[in-house]
């Protein structure tokens, strides 16, 4: 395939592409080469769809058990963020050096 025979919409992607990858320091050619390797992978598998909804087992033969099970796993996994959250904060407040002596900031309520 030649950039005479692609279709100039395609051709334009690419060129964005590159640019893209330009900008943030990486090679477009490396990437295209890693997705030869890699397998297609669809969004249910990529977020484990079979795999979560096979852990709603009631045990019971209540008619709202299911609700109770899905509820609160939802609420688990909002949780799970919140802590992924906080982590991700506290990491980049400390490599910032936003808790050395002498640079904390006061609350505005407090100025």
């Amino acid at each position: 395939m030649t950039r005479e025979t692609l279709p100039e919409a395609v051709y334009k992607k690419i060129v964005l592409l590159e640019e893209k990858f330009k900008a943030s320091g990486q090679d477009l050619s490396s990437y295209l080469e890693g997705l030869l390797h890699a397998d297609y992978m669809s969004y249910w598998d990529y977020i484990n769809l079979d795999t979560l909804l096979s852990i709603q087992q009631p045990r019971t033969s209540f008619k709202d058990e299911k609700i109770f099970i899905v509820y609160h796993q939802i609420t688990e996994l909002y949780f799970n963020l919140i802590l992924w959250e906080m982590e991700q904060i506290s990491a980049e407040t400390c490599s910032s050096g936003a808790f050395s002596a002498g640079k904390t900031a006061a609350h505005p309520s407090l100025l």
